[in-house]
């Protein structure tokens, strides 16, 4: 008598961005897979309707099943590579509960594209028998628990120097001392950066460090192969230094020791993608389950981490010295110098030029950033929107910021001219009024159309948008940040929190021997700037916050879809908890939107009942092609009037 055969479950989570199908499935492994699949194996299963095959990742194997029925065979094996370890699945699945989203759109936003090829060899090759690493010593973790501290981090406004000597970044040295520790402990560390520009200098100290071969970046710079292969590096558990931008806070190491990120405010590291999911959010989710080291670093913090600080989620260090450049805030009313830069600043800057670099950072790229009516001054708008007019290019047509229509007929409102002249110049005008003051200067552009990375320390001028300021070795002689006050044109309640972030990068621009000339902030974030009180002023503002329940002191749910199907969902959301609603107010054609300011205290029973109304409108519309008929975006910043 022969023994039955045993039987093998594979429970998957299918690629699928259907809500109703988020949930682990139980599927049967047939004999002849039974010994390739695996745990985190990609493979192809059947669905259940019109012989439809999709990918789905393994879970778990276990040896028996809950469904009452008869189980469908798994169809093939995709890859004999594991590719989704369990631990990146719980990160998955916690993101999209909070979020209200699917698993599924989390590890898409997870897993890099696959390479074949580059797999089948990364299978072949054997695995790396790492040097040990040597521990490094951070200034200000004195008595604190460096392997699970949760810390925010004031870093210096000067540079300094990596391992070589060479003049780098304060915040990038200090990563790579996180990192090395964490390599130290025989654990991997994570470094999460906003741009490709962070991610060059990181990766240029730790090489400097001797730590280059330990290093995966995860970025779309990365070549796609090579992405794929540190992924995987990760995913067998080698003691790894991740390096990259949103999407590497997913990185699946096994032995998280360090998760560091460098200015989590810049709006670049904003998730524009399903279920929208900051990695700051994650990082905090990692390092619940995860534990290790947690450490957010800036110049000036975001109110979501000064929120964590003021409840004291968080220790506050501050590894910053006392040779900061000096900064002078100047006020609209002013003397000017030539070329509407302040005469003091022009004055100074004209006498340091020929010693070290000087920064001239302005509003934004091309000719003009805003065009104003020639008789009354009143700005000019566009026929077709109301937007605001500028003029990208001297001599040519103006064009409107939002729509993009060409002002061939300009008529003001308020007076009836004609007649439109550019105010707030740009990069290529100033730059054109700044080289005729210093014809044998050199002058370089920096900005959105074209990034220059890094300058030699040699006289020049640099002329710089917001964000875009190349790195000078020893740092600028002199920074002159004009029209500052244009940070703040918006009604966005992040604004200032903004500001201060950009003009506390070009600050950290300057030798702690220049000066900075900030014109245009006004007094109050004038002192601000002047006194370096960024975490003082952060603290005052998330108390602010507090008292109205707004973020970050409240979690923010967007509600899009028929007016009825919101209505329910409203309907169906647990009293205790809720600060308030607002809205239904209309979205579009048929389509109504609210927002619901909640509490973390009662967010999991939130986020559960908007999940369970998402699964019940997606179910309920079933017809081929149709959109959902309610979306849910959780801490959205940049969803309608109320976007923050």
């Amino acid at each position: 008598m022969t023994d039955a055969p045993t039987l093998l479950v594979a429970r998957v989570v299918l690629d699928s961005p259907l809500p109703q199908l988020d949930r682990l499935l139980d599927y049967r492994i047939p004999p002849d897979l039974a010994e390739t699949v695996r745990e985190g194996s990609l493979v192809l299963v059947p669905l259940r309707s019109g012989g439809r095959q999709t990918l789905a990742y393994v879970v778990e194997i276990v040896g028996e099943s809950d469904y009452a029925g008869r189980l469908s065979d798994v169809s093939s094996l995709v890859s004999t590579v594991p590719v989704l370890p369990r631990r990146l699945y719980d990160v998955a699945r916690s993101v999209a509960d909070r979020q209200v989203g699917g698993a599924a759109d989390v590890l898409r936003l997870a897993l890099p594209r696959r390479y074949v090829r580059a797999e089948k060899s990364f299978a072949a090759r054997p695995v790396d028998e790492s040097s040990r690493v040597d521990p490094a010593e951070i200034e200000g973790l004195n008595g604190l628990d460096q392997d699970s501290a949760k810390l925010a981090i004031s870093v210096p406004f000067s540079q300094a120097p990596n391992a070589n000597g060479v003049s780098s970044t304060a915040w990038s040295v200090l990563m790579g001392r996180f990192a090395r520790n964490a390599l130290a402990k025989q654990q991997s560390a994570i470094l999460i950066v906003p741009d490709f520009r962070d991610i060059a200098r990181v990766v240029a100290d730790l090489e400097a460090d001797g730590l280059g071969d330990r290093v995966c970046r995860l970025d779309a710079e990365c070549e796609p192969a090579v992405r794929w292969v540190n992924y995987l590096r990760c995913v067998r558990g080698d003691d790894v230094i991740v390096v990259g931008s949103r999407s590497a806070v997913y990185a699946p190491v096994a032995r998280l020791g360090a998760l560091v990120m460098w200015d989590d405010g810049d709006p670049v590291l904003d998730e524009p993608m399903a279920p929208y999911a900051h990695p700051r959010d994650v990082a905090l989710l990692r390092h619940q389950s995860e534990g290790g080291v947690l450490a957010f670093l800036s110049l000036s913090p975001s109110a979501h981490v000064a929120r964590l600080v003021e409840i004291d989620w968080l220790t506050q260090v501050n590894v910053t010295d006392r040779s900061r450049p000096t900064v002078i805030p100047l006020d609209e009313g002013i003397a000017e110098g030539p070329h509407s830069i302040p005469s003091v600043a022009w004055q100074w800057a004209a006498q340091e030029v020929d010693v070290a670099p000087v920064l001239i950072q302005v509003p934004g790229p091309g000719h003009s950033q805003l065009s104003v009516c020639a008789s009354c001054r009143e700005r000019s708008q566009c026929t077709a929107c109301g937007g605001p007019l500028r003029r990208k290019v001297r001599g040519t047509v103006a064009d409107c910021r939002w729509c993009g229509r060409l002002a061939t007929d300009v008529t003001c409102r308020a007076c009836g001219s004609h007649e439109i002249v550019d105010v707030s110049p740009g990069t290529t005008w100033t730059a054109d009024m700044i080289g005729k003051s210093f014809p044998h200067t050199p002058i370089v552009v920096s900005d959105g159309e074209r990034i220059v990375t890094e300058i030699d320390p040699t006289p020049q001028i640099v002329i710089a948008t917001p964000g875009a300021e190349p790195f000078c070795p020893g740092g600028y002689s002199t920074v002159i940040i004009l029209d500052a006050g244009r940070q703040l044109y918006s009604d966005k309640m992040r604004v200032i929190e903004n500001a201060l972030r950009l003009w506390a990068h070009a600050i950290a621009c300057c030798s702690p021997r220049g000066r900075v000339f900030v014109r245009g902030a006004g007094n109050r974030l004038g002192a601000v700037l002047g006194s370096g009180t960024y975490d003082d002023y952060m603290r005052g503002e998330v108390a602010e916050r507090t008292q109205l329940h707004l973020p970050p002191a409240a979690r923010m749910a967007h509600l899009t879809g028929t007016a009825s199907v919101v209505s329910r969902a409203l309907e169906a959301l647990p009293r205790e908890g809720i600060y308030s609603v607002l809205g239904p107010m209309p979205e579009g054609d048929d389509h109504v939107r609210a927002t619901v300011l909640f509490s973390y205290a009662r967010g999991g029973d939130i986020t559960q009942s908007l999940r369970a109304s998402v699964v019940s409108a997606a179910t309920a519309r079933r017809r081929a092609g149709s959109t959902p008929a309610l979306r849910v975006r959780l801490d959205d910043a940049h969803v309608g009037s109320h976007g923050l």
